[in-house]
């Protein structure tokens, strides 16, 4: 996999944190979710690029000077220019890439629905169901975190090589 890094350089123009909650109803009560709406403007060509971060919680502020660090085109973080540190956009390079599933906690509950049906017909399934839908799911698990490291190692060696 050929990845193309290129750095931009941009200021932030807005910066917003807030909470929200996805999915049904009730889900305030188990977790919420990180949310921090950007801007950012292009210093070369004063164009400028909305983007939103979930899950992460970054120190961006209004008027700060970054190079923004794109891979084949697609956002991946950003260094800032008086610290000189770098920092991602993406806790999942996997998904972010479209290499992998995009599974959410709601996905995950289908499944533990689809495993207790397996396991309260066991009659039908002799209780294989079960054992076969776990594995696949600790299979999954186990092939993406594997995925996702090693891309984000590839990004720090890109990143840290220039």
């Amino acid at each position: 996999m050929s990845m193309k890094l290129t750095y931009t350089d941009a200021t932030v123009i807005h910066s917003e944190k807030y909470n929200s909650n996805n999915g049904f109803y009730a889900a305030h009560f188990f977790y919420t979710n990180t949310m921090h709406d950007l801007v950012f403007k292009i210093t070369d060509t004063e164009e400028e690029y909305p983007f939103t971060l979930e899950g992460l919680n970054l120190v961006l502020h209004k008027d700060q000077s970054i190079s923004l660090i794109s891979v084949d085109d697609k956002l991946i973080g950003y260094i800032d220019k008086k610290t000189k540190k770098y920092y991602y956009l993406t806790k999942n390079f996997t998904n972010y890439f479209g290499l992998g599933l995009k599974l959410n906690w709601q996905t995950i509950l289908v499944f533990i629905f689809i495993l207790i049906i397996a396991v309260y017909n066991s009659e039908v399934t002799n209780g294989m169901s079960f054992f076969i839908i776990a594995g696949l799911m600790i299979l999954y698990w186990v092939y993406h975190s594997i995925a996702n490291y090693i891309l984000e190692r590839k990004m720090d060696q890109l990143i840290k090589n220039i």
